[in-house]
């Protein structure tokens, strides 16, 4: 999400009120780049989070905890020494940029109240936290940053702090509607009429706008960034939204500039193209579908927008690994089933061996010791001449039981690459499930699989993790049918087995995609209507390698009829007496049942 200068003026209109004359509690660092205060205020507990990260700097209360460190980084003892106790006086934004001093008061060593100052400078990666006295003097910061990273302004304990310099653009919030319009047509190209966009875009560019940010018009594309370099603390996404909710209401720029910096609050969370949104209100260059939550404050939906951003980040850089030895372990069994194939096409020649030997062995009177080769009649072959070659220093019965044994190594070779090949064949059907289950995965899940891989010595264990510890941490899908039956898929192979062949009743339906990669589905009822069936099948079909084609056949068996045979991987069952059903999944229907506790 973006958080930019007016996030920051819509967080503190709603916090300030809320956190203004209360008073700190317990101080947290869970994270390098994180503080957390623990604030009691109005007779409610709230605690508000400042995040200096480089991709998500911001400032936002939240009902989530974190795990903190045993041992606290000195930054967070440092607060807890002045702040804890201390009583919040104000919230101060600095003009409309991502720059905010907490104030506070707090009794000293000697009791007197003095002030004290938390400065939050949101920079990308220049972001920092700094607890200054009230002389100006810096008692410490989450960053240190010296004369050799940056001669002007040294972030130090004991030196005198200087504020970042002033970027020299405009504050929005100091301009009424007519200032602002005269002030943006004043900047404006000639060409561009920013009293009404409307006149100034055809509708099919408005229409584009208005869909999404990718390949606007230059018009729009051009007065964004006019906002942006001359407004201070507006986002080029922000000033789009700007410049597109004036096309979509038919008013100046002025006004939709205006009414953007005044709106009520109405905060809610957009999925766009994968990535999470939060905004304070409804954006008219946002579509009302990816509308995913609408939550009661503002901070909510940062904090939603964010925890799963990161959650998503953390579980791409997690499965990465994973996802490379997938794909290595199943290039590597194709090489090698495309290897023996030719060595079993091969073993086809084996009865050549055989004749030349049953044929030497039959006209031994007619060999010699030191011959290279032979012409003989082929009785196999309607008396056909061949030749065979002889190795001149052996015996003709040594030659003739070259020849037998040559065949024997070759027939005794098939059933050795047969089973190579059909192991090679599992070994890619083994990972082809993994990766299924790996597109569908949260945190925890990831964790089991990564110990399944080293179980079955595909990955070494990391030395600080502890055997299984996160496997039990995951619980299978469960959805609800229209009639209240509960259905239970797996999100792993170890899952897989636990669920069909430990906890599931015996008389119970146990579904999978037919022979298909995916998910095991069990049907928790020994009487299940046929609508339930269904459902449970399409799930089965979407948990699937196939899950976005048509007419997926699935399997339909009783758990009793499950069997798992000796040495096969975990999740892999034979049975035999099953129903067979075509079902197309539907993802509306997988939302719709799916229950969460």
């Amino acid at each position: 999400m973006v958080f930019d200068g007016l996030s920051l003026h819509y967080i503190l209109t709603e916090i300030s009120p809320l956190l203004s004359g209360g008073r700190i509690g317990k101080i947290y660092q869970p994270l390098s780049q994180e503080l957390h205060l623990m604030i009691r205020s109005n007779r409610k507990n709230y605690r508000l989070i400042l995040s200096v990260d480089a991709i998500n700097g911001r400032i936002h209360t939240s009902n989530t905890s974190n795990d903190n460190p045993l041992k606290a980084p000195n930054f967070c003892l440092i607060c807890r020494k002045y702040l804890e106790g201390a009583r919040i006086e104000s919230f101060e934004q600095h003009g409309n940029d991502r720059f905010l001093t907490l104030n506070f008061t707090h009794l000293n060593e000697v009791g007197d109240h003095e002030r004290l100052q938390l400065i939050l400078e949101i920079m990308g990666r220049h972001s920092n936290l700094v607890l200054v006295e009230h002389n100006g003097k810096i008692i410490d910061a989450i960053k240190h940053v010296d004369e050799h990273l940056n001669s002007f302004r040294e972030i130090l304990p004991g030196v005198s702090y200087i504020a970042p310099p002033k970027s020299g653009k405009r504050n929005p919030f100091i301009y009424d509607v007519l200032e602002l319009e005269t002030i943006l047509t004043s900047l404006a190209e000639p060409a561009d009429n920013t009293s009404n966009l409307s006149n100034s875009i055809n509708s099919q560019t408005k229409e584009l706008v208005h869909q999404k940010n990718e390949n606007p018009s230059d018009l729009a594309n051009r007065l964004a960034t006019l906002i942006t370099a001359n407004f201070e603390g507006i986002a080029k996404k922000t000033a789009f939204e700007i410049v597109s909710s004036s096309i979509q209401r038919d008013c100046s720029l002025g006004q939709a500039f205006y009414d953007f910096c005044h709106h009520d609050l109405e905060p809610l969370v957009y999925k766009n193209n994968g990535t999470f949104i939060a905004t304070p209100f409804p954006y008219s260059s946002l579509s009302s579908k990816d509308i995913i939550k609408r939550t009661e404050s503002f901070s909510e939906a940062i904090d939603f927008s964010v925890t799963s951003s990161i959650q998503k980040n953390r579980i791409k850089q997690m499965a990465g690994d994973i996802k490379q030895l997938i794909r290595r372990e199943i290039a590597r069994n194709k090489q090698k089933i495309k290897k023996i194939s030719k060595q079993l096409q091969k073993t086809e020649t084996a009865d050549d061996y055989r004749i030349k030997g049953e044929l030497l062995t039959a006209y031994l009177y007619e060999i010699t010791k030191g011959q290279e080769s032979i012409t003989l009649k082929n009785f196999y072959a309607n008396e056909e001449p061949i030749t065979i070659r002889l190795n001149p220093e052996k015996t003709p019965n040594q030659n003739a039981q070259y020849y037998f044994k040559q065949y024997q190594k070759l027939k005794s070779s098939v059933h050795y690459l047969r089973h190579e090949i059909e192991h090679a064949k599992q070994e890619i059907n083994y990972f082809e499930i993994l990766n299924i289950q790996l597109a569908q995965s949260d945190i925890s899940n990831i964790e089991a699989i990564k110990d399944e891989l080293v179980k079955g010595n595909y990955l070494k264990r990391n030395s600080h993790k502890s055997k299984g510890r996160n496997a039990q941490k995951s619980k299978p899908f469960s959805f609800i049918s229209d009639d209240g039956t509960l259905i239970k898929v797996g999100k792993n192979n170890l899952q897989n087995e636990r669920l069909s062949l430990r906890d599931a009743n015996k008389a119970y339906l146990w579904l999978h995609a037919k022979n298909i990669p995916g998910s095991h589905v069990v049907i928790e009822s020994t009487a299940p209507t046929d609508e339930t069936i269904t459902l449970a099948a399409e799930l089965a079909a979407y948990y699937s390698k196939f899950k976005d084609s048509a007419n997926v056949p699935v399997d339909i068996v009783p758990v009793s009829k499950l069997r798992k045979p000796n040495g096969s991987k975990p999740g892999f069952v034979v049975y035999e007496g099953q129903k067979t059903v075509y079902v197309t999944p539907k993802e509306s229907l997988i939302e719709k049942h799916h229950y969460k506790k």
